[in-house]
């Protein structure tokens, strides 16, 4: 069982690093824009409390999003070690 859960995070470690290395710059640039638009309706005087709140939510939710692929990078790179490495991670 052990090893079936090793391979098995192996596996989604490496498939979130692809799709972290693909999307990272993008939920980069994401955040940049959200937090420039921020400022722009701010300075404007526009900036509502609800738009406030979604800006922040939305910026909440992609940082979920990074954290969520980091996480299972370091995961599958663990369960390596444990698989490959002799038990010493």
């Amino acid at each position: 069982m052990t090893q079936e859960k090793n391979l098995t995070d192996m596996e989604h470690g490496q498939t979130a690093g692809q799709i972290h290395a693909e999307f990272h710059d993008f939920l980069a640039e994401r955040v940049g824009t959200i937090v420039g638009l921020m400022v722009n309706e701010y300075r404007a005087g526009d900036m509502s409390h609800d738009r406030m709140v979604g800006c922040i939510a939305e910026i909440a939710c992609i940082h979920g999003i990074i954290n969520e692929l980091e996480s299972r990078e370091r995961r599958g790179m663990i369960a390596r070690e444990r698989e490959f490495g002799h038990g010493k991670a």
